[in-house]
Formats: structure tokens, sequence, C-alpha cells
């Protein structure tokens, strides 16, 4: 692979400044957190589309209407914000979207007109549940706005006061590190507000304000919220520098819009516009790659399955995620690579992370970064298996201005955007353009890798026998890049004991809809012991299920995959498992397979 020139190109047309005035022009309209203006920021990207020569540029209306599906994502209605306040009587303020949008917390329900006074309730201070003093009260909490909504239901509570902010080790360590600054929140009941209630985002030093307020007596609050709900749309962006084999698979590019923050993620996105546009400046000078690059921007996750669900004519080859790549060192953060599930290895996993360590290489600088396992989290979703895209994600997480109103502009760091372009304009170039020589370079790398793994020490031997596979997973891939027929990875079965043999482990699933499972479409599932939306534990074990692995079999590689590693801890497993693909089955998301039928692609019912 041309890595060498790969850089040397990237670092004479890749321009920071420009990169951060895209980034700037993303945040502006997305920092407002509402359906009109990321309307606005989709035409912006549009237009930077345009601006940069990019072909079949596309503005995808996807329904923002709290029940349409793409796969089992679903946007939540649309939401418009006006104004929002919370103040005392006095007029001491506490909130005002005006200054800090994501101080109103997303999907909240309008006061009445003129808005309402409450008194508040130091929710986390009950002594058991509460009674008449949450009636027509204001809960006030150190935990996510969400979980307090069964109790505001209950007891006829009117909205929310929420202090809440993660902590990270080593990142972010006390909640004074934040300052004045609130948490924003884009998941307080979604996909459709229907309860009227409404919640805020306070900095920690105001929440500890209202708490030693109320322990000198009762308080009251005037707050008022001017926001409406309605059945909109919201747009993924599209755009392609056309490759000269257009029979060959494409390459994908995906970051997320519609988030509030500079670094989360008009970051990802406007790295990616600026890289489309060096690109398709030397594909015009004569450089145009072999096989297209695709790049779509959007709303997380539902924007992709979205996008890809409006274009099933389109083959990819592989893709590749853009998701908070703005900053390093003042964000206490470092670069990750996430890989694709074990399920779905492939070249691009060995290819992303050649290209993070040849650019080292090439500047003779090291750069602090961590390779990470598949894991729920963003847009890599597109790596499930059964959506055919093996897909790799850069990363910078967990942040000390994460989902907070902290990450803004100024805190981007233009070294961190140049060293984050080079790595991910050598990938979609190396990609676009590989090859049988291309090939072969990867398999000494896919070799390499095979090295280290035998030389592991304490690796258990289910674990190094899962690693083979998936590596041998990568090496079967290889053919896609020259045409030639791939040989199946090999998988040798796991023995199965005779008691997940007589409850029904010999049975094979078969997925009916593609994609990591949400029930967000589904609101009669709501109250189920399952949760599927973000979470590893119910979505890996299906990326195995794929229509020729048993349910044992799936239960003992999810086992693996999640650290588990010995007999007692896969039957543990499997016992977990057996009700939760009984209940997909009931919901028709899996189907038990009949003996002798062909395995396949679910094909989205």
């Amino acid at each position: 692979m041309q890595w060498q020139a790969y850089f040397q190109l990237l670092e004479r047309r890749f321009e920071p400044q420009r990169c951060q005035k895209l980034i700037e022009g993303i945040y502006q309209g997305d920092r407002w957190f509402s359906f009109p203006a990321f309307e606005r920021t989709a035409g912006f990207c549009a237009e930077a589309m345009l601006t940069a020569g990019l072909s079949e540029v596309e503005q995808l209306p996807l329904a923002a209407d709290g029940k349409t599906a793409y796969g089992d994502w679903v946007i939540p209605r649309a939401w418009a914000a006006e104004s929002a306040s919370l103040c005392t009587i006095d007029g001491t303020p506490l909130a005002d979207y005006q200054q800090t949008p994501c101080s109103l917390v997303m999907y909240s329900a309008p006061t009445p007109p003129g808005g309402l006074t409450a008194p508040v309730v130091d929710a986390d201070a009950l002594n058991g549940p509460g009674g008449e003093e949450l009636q027509g009260a204001l809960l006030l909490t150190g935990r996510p706005a969400k979980e307090l909504v069964p109790l505001a239901k209950q007891k006829g509570a009117v909205g929310i006061v929420s202090d809440f902010f993660p902590l990270y080790p080593g990142v972010r360590e006390s909640r004074e590190e934040m300052g004045g600054h609130s948490r924003w929140d884009n998941d307080f009941i979604v996909p459709r507000n229907t309860t009227g209630l409404f919640a805020f985002s306070l900095s920690p030093q105001k929440g500890d304000w209202l708490r030693q307020r109320l322990r000198e007596g009762p308080l009251q609050l005037h707050a008022e919220v001017r926001a409406r709900f309605y059945d909109g749309k919201c747009y993924t962006v599209s755009g392609a520098i056309l490759g000269t084999q257009p029979e060959l698979p494409e390459i994908f590019a995906y970051g997320h819009l519609y988030e509030p923050g500079a670094n989360d993620n008009a970051s990802g996105c406007g790295l990616l516009l600026e890289l489309m546009r060096c690109l398709n400046a030397a594909a015009q000078a004569g450089m145009r790659p072999r096989r297209t690059i695709r790049l779509a921007v959007g709303y997380e996750c539902a924007g992709s399955m979205g996008y890809l669900c409006a274009h099933p004519e389109r083959r990819m080859l592989c893709g590749i995620v853009a998701d908070m790549v703005g900053t390093a060192g003042i964000d206490r953060a470092r670069l990750s690579l996430w890989h694709n599930p074990l399920s779905n290895r492939s070249f691009a996993d060995t290819a992303l992370s050649s290209a993070n360590r040849l650019y080292q290489e090439y500047t003779g600088r090291r750069h602090a970064f961590e390779e990470r396992p598949f894991t729920v989290g963003s847009d890599n979703i597109l790596g499930d298996p059964s959506l055919r895209l093996p897909t790799v994600a850069m990363i910078t997480e967990p942040a000390l201005s994460y989902h907070s109103s902290m990450d803004t502009p100024e805190r981007i760091e233009p070294a961190v955007l140049r060293q984050n372009a080079m790595i991910l304009g050598a990938f979609l170039l190396g990609m676009a353009n590989a090859g049988e020589e291309d090939a072969r370079f990867l398999a000494r790398e896919i070799t390499r890798k095979q090295e280290q793994l035998e030389n592991r020490p304490g690796i258990s031997d289910p674990e190094k026998r899962l690693l083979q596979e998936a590596i041998g997973r990568e090496r079967a891939s290889l053919a896609a890049l020259t045409g030639a027929k791939a040989a199946p990875a090999v998988e040798t079965p796991f023995p199965m004991p005779h008691e997940a043999r007589r409850l029904g482990g010999g049975r094979v699933p078969q997925r009916r809809i593609r994609g990591c499972l949400t029930f967000q479409g589904r609101p009669e599932l709501a109250a189920s012991r399952w949760a599927p939306a973000w979470n590893d534990a119910l979505n890996l074990p299906l990326f195995w299920a794929d229509g020729r692995r048993c349910l044992w079999e799936i239960a003992v590689r999810a086992a693996i995959e999640e650290g588990k590693t010995d007999g007692k801890q896969f039957f543990a497993r499997f016992s977990e498992l057996l009700p939760y693909f009984e209940f997909l089955e009931k919901h028709r998301y899996i189907r038990w397979k009949e003996p002798g039928t062909p395995a396949g692609a679910p094909k989205g019912e």
C-alpha cells in the first residue's frame, strides 16, 4: 500500500483552519439542540459537499415521528424549543435555554403559557417513595432525569431538575471539575414524550446551592418551557467521490450530526467533510480512486441505518466512523481505534491499525492511542455482520467535556485534527485503491497479529481459540480486495452439555431484522425485562445468530467475547440467553430455522 504517498498527499491538501470552520458551522446549528436547527445543519453540510465538488449529493429525509423504524432504530418525534427558564421566585436564575441550550433537557414538554410555580423536593433524600409532597412538585436529583420519570408520573410531579454528571477515572474525577457547565441529555422520554413532563439540567454548583437552600426550608421555583412536538423530518446528507471502477463495492464513511458538542460530534463530521474536499481535489487532479468513497452524515445510528434501508442497491466493501476526533490533551482523552465484533472481523480492522502505526513511523512521533474491542457506542453498529458492512471507528473518549456545555469550538486542537485526518484519510485512500499487492501487505500484517496472539501470556484456551477464528475471518475477507473466491473461516464447535441440549440449545435462530435491536418502535415491549438499546450483552449474541450456529454455540461465543471463559460461565450465559431468544421469537425478531433450510441474511421484515 502506498501509505507514504497518501500521507504526503494529505499533508499538502488538508487545511486545519478550513476544518475548524466546518466544525464551527455545524456547532452553531446543532448547539440549539432542536429539529429546526438540525434542518439548518443538514443544509450547511449539503452546501459544504457541493462546494467541495462531491457527486450525488443528497439530503435524505427520514421520519422524525417517534414510531418509524429503520432496522430497529427510531428517530424521536421532532421537537422544537423556543425558550425556557428556571429561577427562584425572587428571580435568581438557575437555567436559561437562550444562554445554555442544553440546560433544557431535550424532548421536554411545554409548560402552560407563562410557566408554572412549584415547590422543589430533593427526591434523592426521600425516606421511602414519597407522598403528597411530590404532587405538583419539581423533583431535584443527582441521577439522570429519565430515572425519575416513573416516580414523577406516579406521584403527579410536574418536572425534574437534575445535576447528574457521570465520572470517568483519570478523565473526569469529580463533579466540581465541570465548573458552571450543564450536562446535555438527549434520551429523556424517547421516542415520544406523552407525559407532559419537562426537565432542566443544572451545573453541579447550582444543584448543590439548591440542596443547601432546601436544608434551610421550603423553596419554590418558577419554570417556563416554550416548546412543541411535531411529526417532522431528519436528514441524512451524503455525497461521493466516484471511483474509476464503479462496479467495485464502495468505501463508506459516516459521522453523526445533531448533538450540541463541538467535539461530539461536530468534529467527526467537519473532519470528514474536509477530508472529502481534499480527496476530491486530488481526484480532479488525476488521482481518482478505484472505488467510490461515499460520505454520509446524519442522526446517530437511526440516520445511518435509515441510509442503508433507503439505498439497498449500494454495495459496500467496508466502512469507518469518525466520532469525537477533535480533542485529546485538553480533554484528558486519547484516540481509540474501535474494532468490528469478533463475529465480523475483517481486513478493515488490520488496515486501520496499520494506518495508525505507519503514520507514527512516517512522522517519527508517537501518539497515545488504544485498540478497543467492539461495543455498541456509535454508528459502529454498522459492523453488525447482518449488514455486510464491516465498520471500524475512530473515537476519542471518554473526555472531560463529554456530553456537556463545556464542549465548545475553543477546545478543538488543530494538531489533533491533523493527526486524525492523516490516519483516517490514509485508511480511506488505502481501502479505495486496494488490490492484490495491498492484500499481500495486509496478509503479512494479519500474520504478525497471529504471531502476537500465539505469544500472548496468560490467555485462556477458549479466548485464544475465538481470536484465532477471528484472525481466520480477517484472512478470508482479503479475497474481497482481489475478487477471488473467499474460503470460509474455519470454526470448530464447543461441546454441548446434555442439560443444554435438553433445554433446546441445539435450535438454530435466524434473525428477521438487520442491525442492533432497540425495541424503540415497540412501546408494548417497554415494560419487559429486556432493554437491548445500547446494550452489548443483548446485541453481541445476535451478531453470532447467522442461521448457521445453534443457540449453545452463540452463547459460548458471546460469553468468551465478554471475557467469560469456563464451562460454568458458558452454561450460565446460555441460561440467560435462552429466555431472551424465546422472547425474541415470540415478538418476531427471530425465527427458529427449520433443519435443512439454507442460512441467509435477514430481509428487514
